[in-house]
């Protein structure tokens, strides 16, 4: 009877073991993924934070972005493709034209490995109306 006990107390802590091993890993305290108000989108571009990423069609961009703003189409055919040549240690500030393709790309980005990735909520509509700078 002895024995058996022993050989239930080695197979519990066995299992124990085993099963602390297997639980997920905490989220990075460092990751981020939000939308992000204008005013506060604003100020941390002029602390030059991350790369801004405007995800709306070339024409849309040329008819005028956020200053500093690279384009890549999340419509286009070709967009996780292009997504997954980013560095993904960077943060991305993304944005279109009211909030909606910008908050899908941030997902995809998000599935796709990225930890730092700002939406802006109202897009560049919210953008315009609060007054702030549009390169044509």
């Amino acid at each position: 009877m002895k024995n058996l006990y022993s050989i239930l107390s080695a197979l519990l802590i066995v299992f124990t073991i085993s099963s602390a091993s297997c639980q997920t890993p905490q989220k990075n305290t460092e990751e981020v993924t939000s939308t992000m108000d204008v005013k506060s989108y604003k100020e941390m571009l002029d602390n030059n934070k991350g790369v801004l990423l405007d995800v709306r069609t070339p024409e849309e961009f040329s008819e005028g972005h956020i200053p500093g703003a690279i384009n890549i189409d999340y419509n286009a055919e070709n967009f996780k493709s292009e997504i997954e040549k980013l560095d993904k240690s960077k943060q991305y500030n993304v944005y279109c034209r009211s909030g909606r393709r910008s908050a899908a790309a941030m997902e995809m980005m998000e599935q796709s490995g990225f930890n730092k990735v700002i939406n802006l909520e109202g897009g560049i509509l919210g953008w315009q109306e609060a007054g702030y700078e549009v390169k044509k």
